[in-house]
């Protein structure tokens, strides 16, 4: 019995294997599977050889190195101590890599390859020192870099020249030398070096993947085109300003977001265009201005969607980490409600809700994408209230737990998954919105999405609607029609600062500035609250809570939660009519109603 049990084991697994890549080989653009078939052959046979070199070298074009000293610093004492003693904190894990740095010692290989390769990004050498450098802080970062080349100088190497950290790392050096550092015979070996990683990255532009790492491709091969003057300077420009123009083109979408659906790799992508658009307005003018309005667009869209506090949401790939959330607040105004790009923000004094009613990224690449549909953030009195669970890791098995459909509030069919999350980047069968709307009751606003991802279960459509009570009470109710019996799981994750009372039926929920009444609402048949994971910061999880409205098990499933902003208990309840789902409260003495249209 154990080996026929062990051989459906393996036939199921090879069944869900050859599944995924049918879905790869269907939501892939051919000439993406073709570029990595050729990229891969192209690196085998390739793979002793040198950097690329040749004659003559470009030289820096000296009267553009004022604009790259325009570009703002950040400086961090914590930096310049920590290389001094031979160790480093990256993503909020603190490595030894000795002194001078040991680039690949066997040791490091206990660090995940993210931190490897923000190792390698050479970033927080701008963090040493604030503009003027002294003769100290000058030493150590030539040491560092030094001793970089005397460890890739004239060799490749998997993660010191993958593509995408070449084109961060040559930023940072166009910023040391443009500075003055080095300042000595060590200057000439920075140059050249500088000269073979762009004419390494040229050959191995990351068209096959596309998204941030094709636009980061772009943007340094744009700045190295305005840092050197030459042929190959006039060759890096063309190619990068053409590429960085067709990024645009490509991956932003109307309203000014980046197609991968990420507020971290938002704002990460729109400060490395405000610095290309500074540092370029010597080469062209024009351009330069192009670039600088299509940040200003991409920053305008994520301060719409950024809670009181100024911190972005965490749907996809989000961390709070290099995101500056103290200067950097939504627009002033008491209340909003509307939708922005694919997000509909609702908004009452400090009370927001940021509610994601758009696709799950680009079918196409799908390496930054949860299984998040229709899933929000809340916050209340300027604090988050329900959250997101963030991202740990892009590695292990954290990695599937964070992308997975657990860690999102949304609505759980039987516990099946939104979305096929695997390995690490990949996703399989998927969901996608299908439509939404938004309209007005005699008792207030109501908002509505839906989407398909539980198709393969036989339901067709999974609703999800808002409703926004002129009262103050806002209410969460999603439905769902089945051909046959299911068991529908709303989810919602509590920000670790909150804590909850039961009273009566729901429950008060305090913060550090105040109290709401939340209860759960609809053919519901338990509420479970379980211990969960809340990773705002890479590596850094918080435990907090997530409370499970489990409907009972039939065909037409509606369940949800209602909430009271001034903290008063209420009785609710929510039906599931033909046409419409009926809501009905009481505040006190007074009764209320609502007819939400299904469609």
């Amino acid at each position: 019995m154990g080996s026929v049990s062990a051989a459906i084991g393996f036939g199921r697994s090879a069944f869900e294997q050859l599944d995924r890549w049918r879905w790869i080989l269907w939501y892939h653009r051919p000439e993406q599977l073709a570029r990595r078939l050729y990229y891969h052959v192209r690196d085998r046979i390739g793979s002793r050889q040198r950097l690329p070199s040749g004659d003559p070298f470009p030289t820096i074009r000296f009267e553009s190195l004022s604009r790259w000293a325009e570009l703002p610093h950040s400086s961090s004492t914590a930096v310049a101590d920590q290389l001094a003693e031979g160790r480093l904190s990256l993503l909020n894990l603190e490595g030894g890599v000795h002194r001078p740095i040991h680039w690949e010692p066997p040791a490091r290989s206990l660090m995940p390859p993210l931190w490897e390769f923000h190792l390698q990004y050479h970033e927080y050498l701008l963090g040493i020192a604030d503009r003027g450098w002294n003769e100290k802080q000058r030493v150590l970062v030539q040491e560092v870099v030094n001793s970089w080349l005397d460890c890739y100088e004239h060799r490749p190497n998997k993660v010191a020249s993958h593509p995408y950290c070449i084109s961060r790392r040559v930023w940072v050096w166009f910023r040391l030398l443009a500075e003055g550092v080095p300042a000595n015979k060590d200057r000439q070996r920075w140059i050249s070096s500088l000269v073979l990683q762009l004419r390494w990255l040229e050959r191995r532009l990351e068209r096959d993947l596309g998204g941030n790492h094709l636009w980061e491709n772009a943007r340094a091969l744009s700045a190295a085109g305005v840092f050197f003057k030459g042929p190959d300077a006039d060759r890096w420009w063309k190619l990068g300003s053409d590429l960085m123009q067709q990024c645009i083109a490509d991956q932003l979408l109307p309203w000014g977001e980046h197609y991968e659906r990420s507020p971290m790799y938002q704002a990460d992508l729109a400060r490395g265009l405000r610095e290309l658009s500074i540092v370029s307005s010597f080469k062209d003018q024009e351009l330069s201005q192009r670039w600088s309005e299509t940040a200003r667009r991409m920053d305008s869209f994520l301060i719409g969607i950024r809670h009181p506090n100024g911190s972005i949401p965490l749907f996809g790939d989000s961390s709070l980490d290099g995101v500056d959330c103290q200067s950097v607040r939504p627009a002033v105004g008491r209340h909003r409600s509307e939708w922005i790009g694919d997000y509909y923000v609702h908004r009452v004094e400090d009370h927001q809700l940021v509610f994601d009613a758009g696709n799950l990224g680009p079918d196409e690449l799908p390496a930054h994408a949860h299984a998040d549909l229709l899933g929000y953030e809340l916050s209340a009195f300027g604090e988050p209230l329900i959250v997101d669970s963030g991202t740990h890791s892009y590695t292990g098995s954290e990695r599937t737990t964070y992308r997975a459909t657990s860690a999102h509030n949304v609505l759980m069919i039987d516990g099946a998954e939104l979305a096929d999350t695997w390995s690490s980047f990949r996703m399989g069968r998927r969901g996608h919105v299908i439509h939404r709307d938004l309209g007005r009751t005699p008792t207030g606003r109501w908002v509505r999405a839906s989407h398909d991802g539980y198709s393969f279960l036989g339901i067709q459509e999974v609703t999800r609607f808002w409703f926004f009570a002129d009262d103050g009470t806002w209410f969460c109710v999603d439905i769902a029609e089945c051909s046959s019996r299911h068991v529908g799981t709303s989810l919602i994750h509590w920000a670790p600062s909150t804590t909850a009372a039961p009273v009566g039926e729901g429950y008060t929920i305090a913060t550090r500035r105040g109290s709401l009444f939340w209860r759960p609402i609809g053919q519901f048949d338990r509420v479970d609250v379980r211990p969960s994971s809340y990773a705002p910061r890479f590596y850094s999880p918080e435990s907090n809570q997530r409370c499970e409205i489990l409907s009972a098990k039939a065909e037409r499933i509606c369940v949800g939660w209602g909430l009271s902003l001034d903290g008063r208990p209420f009785r609710a309840d929510a039906t599931l009519g033909q046409d419409a789902i009926h809501l009905q409260w009481n505040r006190g003495e007074r009764n209320f109603e609502a007819l939400l249209p299904r469609g």
